[in-house]
C-alpha cells in the first residue's frame, strides 16, 4: 500500500520590521501553547480577498485569527477594507512542496486552503488549521521572526497539520474492496465519519482498520484485524454515521461490498472528519475473518480516480493561473503606489525648497532696502553738519542756500538771510558774510 503518512508542513516568509508602536502590558498566561505574542496597541487594516465558492469552510479562518492576537494584545482592533490597508491577505489552494503558508514582508499575506499530501488528492485543511497557518503569517506581518520553540506561535513548522471534511466517490462491483486512509499525523485521534451506497437493496460493510496492511490481508487470505470501538465497524449498511474513537496514524477506512448487488457497479460515498483531542485512549483490536476473500482495483473504480484527478489537476490549474494573475496585479499595484509614495515626497521637497528660496530672496531684498535707508540717513546727516542748516552740498562740492520750495514766501528783509553774500562767499559762517549781516542788522536797518 502507499505511504498515507502526513508530514509536518513549514512556513515561508520575507520578514521585514515595522514601524514600532507603544507597547501593551498583558498578562502571562502558564499554559502558552500556541498563543500569539505581544504586540502593540493600534488599529490594522485589512483587505481580505474573496474566498472561491468551493472554500466557504474557511470564512471563520480571518476571524478567528485576528480574535486570538487580539484576546492577547489589549488595545488591538483589525479593520477589513476595500483600499488603503496595512496589508493584504490571499488564499492559495495548494503551495505544492511543504509549505502552507507565506508572508512578504509586511505587505500580504497567503495562506493555503488545501494540499494533495494524502491520497493523493486534493484534501481542503480544517478551520483551526488554517486559523494556526493565518495566526502564524500575522506574527509576521507585526515584525516577529521565526521561533525555535516548539510552542511558539512563531514556530516555522506548522507540527498539527490537520484536514477538514473529505469527501470521496468510489465506483465498485459485487465482492470487490476500498481502502480509505485517514490523513492525520496524530498518534491518537478519532474520525466522525458517514457512509452510504447508491444501491438502495444490498448494502456494505465497513471496518476502521490500524494500517492499509489489512487491507492487503484481507485480499490475500480474508483474515485481518479492525478497531473494536463503538462505531468502528458494520455489515449491512445502506448508509451508516458515526465517530470512531482512539485510532491511531496510518488508520483507514475498508469498505467492503457482498456478491449480490442491485445494479453491477455502485457508487459508495464517504465522508470523514478528524475529531482531535476528545479520547485518551487506544480502541481495542478484533481479528475478523471472511470466508470468501475480496479484491481491490474492480473495473469502473480506476476510471472513476482517473476522472477525479483530471477534474482535480484542471481546477488546480485554473485557481493557479487566477492566483497568478492576482498576485502579479497585487506587485504591479505596490510599486504603482511606491512610486506614487516617492513622486509626492519628491514634490514635496522641491516645493519646500523652492519656498525656502524665495523666503531668503525676500529677506536679502529686505536687508538691502534697509541699508539703503540708512545710508541716506548717513549721508543727509553729513551735509547737514558741513553745510549747515538752510544750505545744500551742490556736486563742486560747495555750500549752497538751499532752494525754496513751491508756495514758501520768500524772505522778509527783517532778519532774512544773506544770499548774494553767501553765494559770494561759499558759506553763510563766513567771516565776510557775517561782517556784512552785523552791518546791515545794526546799521542799514536801524536808519528810517
Amino acid at each position: 500500500m502507499e505511504d498515507s503518512t502526513v508530514h509536518p508542513a513549514s512556513f515561508i516568509c520575507q520578514c521585514e520590521k515595522i514601524r514600532i508602536m507603544k507597547p501593551v502590558i498583558i498578562i502571562a498566561i502558564a499554559f502558552v501553547l500556541l498563543i500569539p505574542l505581544p504586540v502593540f496597541a493600534q488599529d490594522v487594516y485589512i483587505q481580505i480577498d474573496d474566498l472561491p465558492e468551493w472554500a466557504d469552510y474557511a470564512s471563520n479562518v480571518m476571524y478567528l485569527s485576528t480574535e486570538a492576537w487580539k484576546e492577547a494584545n489589549e488595545g488591538l482592533q483589525f479593520y477589513k477594507v476595500d483600499s488603503g490597508s496595512d496589508f493584504t491577505v490571499k488564499w492559495v489552494r495548494e503551495f505544492g512542496g511543504e509549505y502552507v503558508g507565506y508572508a512578504y514582508g509586511n505587505q500580504f499575506i497567503e495562506v493555503g486552503l488545501g494540499d494533495s499530501n494524502c491520497g493523493n488528492h486534493w484534501n481542503p485543511y480544517s478551520e483551526s488549521y488554517m486559523s494556526h497557518i493565518m495566526k502564524h503569517e500575522i506574527g509576521h506581518i507585526f515584525g516577529n521572526e521565526h521561533d525555535n520553540n516548539p510552542d511558539s506561535i512563531m514556530y516555522p513548522v506548522a507540527l498539527n497539520r490537520e484536514y477538514g471534511v473529505v469527501e470521496e466517490e468510489y465506483r465498485l462491483t459485487a465482492g470487490y474492496g476500498q481502502f480509505v486512509p485517514f490523513c492525520t499525523i496524530k498518534d491518537l485521534t478519532s474520525y466522525e465519519f458517514s457512509f452510504s451506497t447508491t444501491d438502495e437493496t444490498y448494502g456494505f460493510d465497513y471496518y476502521i482498520v490500524p494500517s492499509g496492511d489489512e487491507f492487503d490481508k484481507w485480499v490475500e487470505s480474508g483474515t485481518f484485524q479492525h478497531y473494536s470501538n463503538k462505531d468502528c465497524f458494520g455489515e449491512g449498511w445502506l448508509s451508516i454515521s458515526g465517530t470512531c474513537k482512539g485510532v491511531s496514524a496510518g488508520s483507514g477506512i475498508m469498505i467492503l461490498l457482498g456478491e449480490d448487488l442491485t445494479s453491477p457497479l455502485v457508487t459508495i460515498t464517504v465522508k470523514q472528519y478528524e475529531q482531535p483531542n476528545i479520547i485518551n485512549s487506544k480502541s481495542p483490536l478484533s481479528s475478523k475473518s471472511i470466508t470468501n476473500p475480496g479484491v481491490f482495483s474492480p473495473v469502473g473504480s480506476e476510471l472513476l480516480d482517473s476522472a477525479e484527478q483530471a477534474r482535480d489537476e484542471l481546477q488546480r490549474k485554473l485557481f493557479d493561473m487566477k492566483y497568478k494573475k492576482i498576485h502579479d496585479e497585487s506587485v504591479i499595484k505596490l510599486q504603482k503606489e511606491k512610486q506614487e509614495r516617492e513622486e509626492a515626497l519628491e514634490n514635496k521637497l522641491r516645493e519646500e525648497k523652492y519656498q525656502a528660496e524665495i523666503q531668503q530672496m525676500r529677506e536679502a531684498q529686505e536687508k538691502i532696502e534697509a541699508e539703503k535707508v540708512i545710508q541716506q540717513k548717513i549721508e543727509e546727516k553729513t551735509v547737514s553738519s558741513i553745510c549747515g542748516t538752510g544750505t545744500i552740498l551742490n556736486k563742486n562740492g560747495q555750500c549752497v542756500p538751499e532752494p525754496p520750495l513751491h508756495g514758501d514766501p520768500e524772505p522778509s528783509s527783517k532778519g532774512g538771510g544773506c544770499l548774494i553774500a553767501t553765494a559770494t562767499y561759499g558759506s553763510e559762517l563766513a567771516p565776510q558774510v557775517q561782517q556784512l549781516r552785523e552791518l546791515r542788522d545794526n546799521k542799514l536797518l536801524q536808519t528810517e
